[in-house]
């Protein structure tokens, strides 16, 4: 994404500069295209400050989520 630069380093990838939003979109699906339909935890705050290349203190807070169930047509 053009406002969260980031470099790949030795197959990791770290972030360069944080916004003050993060929007994370999980799309779970398999290799064959099958929706994945098994439980996942979601954290309702989180540290990505390991993968700073800054070292900076990135935390975030959810504040909300969107499930969509269904087609996309």
């Amino acid at each position: 994404h053009p406002g969260c630069p980031n470099v790949n380093v030795g197959g990791m990838r770290y972030f360069v500069e944080m916004q003050d939003v993060l929007v994370i979109h999980l799309k779970r699906f398999n290799e064959e295209g099958q929706k994945n339909f098994s439980s996942i935890g979601i954290p309702t705050k989180m540290d990505l400050s390991a993968w700073s290349m800054k070292k900076e203190q990135l935390s975030y807070e959810l504040r909300s989520i969107v499930l969509h169930m269904g087609s996309s047509i």
